[in-house]
């Protein structure tokens, strides 16, 4: 599902901390902290020895209705795009030169390492891997499009399905989670979100926190509410057209 939805392209490798499945007007959902790895050579079997692509947790909700087109939606915050990372190399290519001028030898070889690394992530990676041929899709409200890239195979669709209603609702997710890290995906009749955050998620207390304090019931609550909150706006309990 995460390969079809169309929200990562580069990742070889996946691993979850916490999953489960909840059922909200008989619906099923699932949440999985996820870690998605990018393995850098065929040797490397362990997760730990890879490049995180992403950490956080995804969701995903059957529909229940009829999706005819990819809609991709990313905030700003969630893309590292082609220009910043040439921008990196250059960056590191510059600090080398400084380097060797100084004659840190240290420094030299570790930068050159990372160097050598990011150079081969660039070219074996960034080349294969394309983006699926979508249009972006502009919106009337400047405020979202500041915030947010959207692109789908269908324009109509797509601006049936973004409304004021659920963009609020896309946000009181982000809120939620903490997080300004989101993207989301309709496809094959089914919604995904992935959000990025390295905190443990759903966790109502710990060693040093009294369970009896309600603050640490309120993350808990919210989180929940909001993918309910996604559930009742398009009723998904009812198998009917979007």
């Amino acid at each position: 599902l995460i390969k079809r939805s169309n929200l990562f392209e580069y990742y070889d490798a996946i691993s979850y901390d916490d999953s489960f499945m909840m059922k909200y007007q008989n619906v099923k959902f699932t949440v999985s902290e996820t870690i998605l790895h990018l393995v850098q050579a065929e040797n490397y079997k362990e997760p730990s020895q890879s490049h995180v692509v992403f950490r956080g947790a995804i969701i995903t909700i059957p529909a229940n209705k009829k999706i005819k087109a990819n809609t991709l939606i990313f905030s700003k915050e969630s893309i590292l795009k082609p220009d910043i990372y040439l921008m990196f190399l250059i960056l590191e290519i510059f600090f080398l030169i400084i380097y060797l001028l100084t004659m840190d030898c240290s420094a030299i070889v570790t930068l050159t390492v990372v160097l050598i690394w990011h150079l081969i992530y660039w070219m074996c990676n960034y080349k294969k891997n394309s983006k699926p041929k979508l249009e972006k899709i502009k919106l009337e409200d400047v405020i979202f499009d500041k915030k947010f890239d959207v692109y789908s195979k269908d324009q109509i669709e797509a601006r049936y399905l973004l409304t004021t209603a659920f963009i609020d609702r896309l946000n009181n997710l982000k809120i939620a989670f903490r997080t300004k890290s989101i993207r989301c995906s309709f496809f094959d009749n089914n919604i995904m979100f992935a959000l990025k955050t390295s905190k443990d998620l759903f966790e109502i207390g710990n060693l040093f926190t009294s369970l009896t304090d309600p603050k640490n019931f309120e993350d808990f609550y919210l989180q929940l509410s909001s993918i309910y909150e996604i559930i009742d706006h398009f009723k998904l309990n009812e198998r009917t057209g979007l």
